[in-house]
């Protein structure tokens, strides 16, 4: 019998549904251990482990975040920075400019093309670190990333979490047990470096609050070149503004996204897409119906528009003081939360 029918026997002879939800696994997201850190099922742990030694080039620049914080956004940016307003032309090209380190390992992002930023969550203990290299960290509110992350591990089949509730997510966030663990050990972890040279630290609620202004920030910190050309050329800082708005990256940056993870099996063999990115697509097969992506997936739901008021409509106020008890706990010592002002104050 295969183990879905098993599971289908196993529920027949339980009448409490209450019970069966208890019991059953899809209330926990699946995750695979490497090196101590969480990744999704799908992740190769010998491509990681690639990755975790990958010596950076002198001028490489990673974009790093904790999971749904802003990563590709930011990434997007970063791109168009280092490519003076001008995106990839095709699906190829563009994975090729932006490679995630940890999906793809060491060997594809040696052969990148440069200049390009690297896409990783990892922490700054295991991050590739090289003086010469540069680091890009954004954070973001730990009620807004908790959010974005239960719609992202419930979207993807390799978390086998589809009829996971938020109620049972949010046991698994605070625990610190979701990927790349802790949320809140993964951002002071970059929070202690945040004033170093080569590490510009910013938060996602304050790149959407002064997009223009971050977006000259980030150009000087990637170089005075870079500073230089978005003061000076008007054109190019309006084609980063406009290709990196929500507007286009739902209609066009996450349509490529779409594309890589439904792409059919006949031609999964046939595709010029990296081996990694390969195998989450794979993963993407919904292991209980074998199907690719479930009729929910929606482009729009690859990059929620941050909304404040979408955390205050999930959390039960038994959650808001879980999770204030936790953020009091883990940041104490430290003025971390003064990133959030609001938050620090319900901390206290």
């Amino acid at each position: 019998m295969s183990k879905w029918g098993t599971k289908q026997a196993l529920i027949s002879q339980m009448p409490n549904k209450s019970d069966i939800r208890k019991m059953s696994s899809d209330c926990i997201p699946h995750y695979i251990r490497v090196e101590g850190l969480r990744f999704a099922e799908g992740f190769d742990p010998g491509t990681i482990r690639s990755a975790l030694d990958y010596q950076p080039r002198p001028y490489d620049v990673f974009v790093v975040t904790y999971p749904k914080c802003g990563t590709t956004w930011m990434m997007q940016i970063a791109l168009l920075i280092l490519h003076e307003g001008q995106l990839p032309e095709s699906t190829e090209e563009y994975f090729a400019c932006t490679p995630y380190l940890e999906m793809l390992g060491a060997e594809v992002v040696e052969k990148m093309p440069r200049p390009s930023p690297i896409r990783s969550h990892l922490p700054f203990d295991m991050i590739p670190y090289a003086p010469h290299a540069k680091y890009i960290y954004m954070a973001r509110n730990p009620k807004d990333c908790c959010i974005s992350l239960y719609h992202h591990t419930k979207m993807f089949p390799a978390y086998g979490f589809s009829n996971g509730s938020f109620d049972d997510f949010f046991k698994v966030f605070i625990r610190g047990e979701t990927d790349y663990n802790d949320y809140f050990d993964h951002l002071l972890s970059w929070y202690e470096h945040k004033d170093d040279d080569n590490v510009f630290f910013i938060t996602y609620e304050q790149l959407k609050d002064d997009t223009k202004g971050a977006v000259i920030q980030i150009a000087d910190f990637l170089g005075p070149q870079y500073g230089k050309m978005v003061r000076e050329n008007s054109k190019i800082l309006n084609n980063i503004l406009h290709y990196s708005s929500f507007d286009f990256m739902k209609q066009d940056t996450f349509a490529l996204w779409k594309d890589a993870l439904q792409i059919s099996p006949q031609a999964l063999s046939e595709t010029k897409l990296p081996p990694g990115l390969i195998s989450w697509a794979e993963s993407a097969v919904d292991s209980h119906y074998g199907c690719k992506m479930p009729p929910r997936f929606r482009v729009q739901d690859l990059m929620r528009r941050s909304s404040m008021i979408e955390w205050e409509t999930r959390l039960k106020p038994a959650q808001k003081q879980k999770l204030q008890r936790r953020t009091a706990e883990k940041t104490a010592g430290t003025d971390v939360m003064q990133l959030w002002p609001e938050e620090e104050e319900s901390c206290d």
